[in-house]
């Protein structure tokens, strides 16, 4: 699933949108740093449905993206959205359409990668 144009992931607040993640078909865009797929180390996510039976309110869904360059990026699940598109909240997860799109497609280009 490579993508032509760029997708921007981010969070909206009192109706402002606030970019996190510019997402590329070569990589990714962070803070003003360009990254490839090959820069991210692990991907570890809390987002099962065990997680959010567990943990109901703390356990909102969450993921953190491990660069080789020691960065962490936290992606809170909940509040993510895609730009320009409205996202849906799954009812017992907690977690965001864009959320699902963006930990997918991650997930995706680490498999391909190995």
């Amino acid at each position: 699933m490579e993508r032509e144009e760029a997708v921007t992931y981010g969070h909206r607040l009192f109706g402002n949108f606030k970019p996190l993640l510019t997402i590329k078909s070569e990589g990714f865009e962070y803070k003003g740093g360009r990254y490839q797929w090959s820069d991210i180390e692990k991907l570890k996510r809390y987002d099962s449905l065990f997680w959010s039976l567990v943990f109901y309110q703390a356990g909102t869904p969450l993921a953190y993206i491990f660069l080789r360059n020691g960065e962490r990026i936290r992606i809170r699940g909940r509040v993510l959205e895609r730009e320009a598109a409205k996202s849906n909240v799954a009812f017992v997860r907690g977690a965001t359409s864009a959320y699902d799109e963006l930990m997918e497609l991650i997930q995706q280009k680490l498999n391909n990668a190995v």
